[in-house]
């Protein structure tokens, strides 16, 4: 696999669609990046994919729904990969209205998105979306301040963007076709790559918050990850196009990278840091004792 690539479609649960694609880490592995849909008398789409794979994506989505029918637009973050076609649906949409919370309002209107179809929500309040609810929650690991989760009460459904994710040797459909080495390892790099703070904090505090989510009761996880660009010859037009897309926003995309007074003192420039979010993945059905 050299380039990323969208598939077909498929059931990962009842009610829930995946739209599923895949993109090569060179000498790491695969990162998988999905979106899905949740089929009901008030359908969800969750996420909206890359922007450089805008046109299969809306091809995949056309396929799955009727967008005429289509009512909410969950938004799990504002990073790039997750609102690759969010204008594009919008404009083909005329029923759907985005779902946010405070912050995620504030990002979309720096990054030029149009917030007046925005529905904003906060952990604690549930959005009713016809035959179910979606009931967020912060993630036990995330990347973005403004990241919701949510469980689908009809289905069991536990959405949780970029939390449990791992970088993984191939594309795959299920996590059980991963050898388990593979996805401890994989969820290792992942983990350090995305949640460094991990490391400080205490094991019982992070057990606390997992079982907070076990109480949940989901029946399938769902995850996504994302990627450094990296200072080599590969990444030489990803972070010229990073570089330049930063430029157009606010300034303290910038100043975040590194203390304001250090920024000041320094007399030539900085090699920045770029990271993008490409993989979101379904963990696989939730094992339980048997009755």
């Amino acid at each position: 696999m050299n380039a990323a690539a969208m598939f077909a479609p498929r059931k990962v649960a009842a009610d829930t669609v995946c739209l599923p694609s895949a993109a090569p880490i060179p000498g790491h592995g695969t990162l998988a990046v999905n979106a899905f849909v949740i089929r009901g008398t008030e359908p969800v789409l969750v996420d909206t994919g890359l922007p450089a794979l805008s046109e299969p994506f809306m091809a995949a989505l056309e396929d799955s729904i009727d967008l005429d029918d289509l009512r909410w637009i969950w938004i799990s973050h504002t990073d790039a990969d997750h609102l690759g076609s969010l204008r594009t649906i919008l404009a083909r949409a005329p029923r759907a209205k985005v779902v946010t919370n405070f912050l995620g309002v504030a990002k979309l209107m720096l990054q030029g998105h149009d917030v007046s179809r925005v529905h904003m929500l906060e952990p604690g309040q549930a959005l009713v979306a016809g035959d179910r609810q979606l009931v967020p929650f912060r993630p036990p690991v995330y990347d973005a301040p403004e990241t919701m989760g949510f469980v689908d009460t009809r289905t069991r459904v536990l959405f949780s963007a970029d939390a449990f994710g791992a970088i993984l040797p191939e594309a795959v459909d299920t996590i059980a076709a991963v050898p388990s080495n593979a996805l401890r390892d994989g969820m290792a790099v992942w983990a350090a790559i995305d949640a460094p703070w991990l490391g400080n904090l205490k094991s019982a505090a992070f057990g606390a918050t997992l079982a907070r989510i076990e109480r949940l009761d989901p029946s399938v996880i769902i995850s996504g990850r994302y990627q450094e660009l990296l200072d080599t010859p590969e990444f030489v037009s990803d972070r010229a196009r990073a570089h330049q897309a930063l430029q157009e926003h606010s300034k303290w995309w910038e100043y975040a990278t590194i203390p304001g007074a250090e920024w000041r003192r320094k007399s030539g420039p900085f090699t920045p840091i770029f990271y993008r979010i490409r993989i979101e993945k379904m963990t696989g059905h939730r094992a339980v004792p048997p009755s």
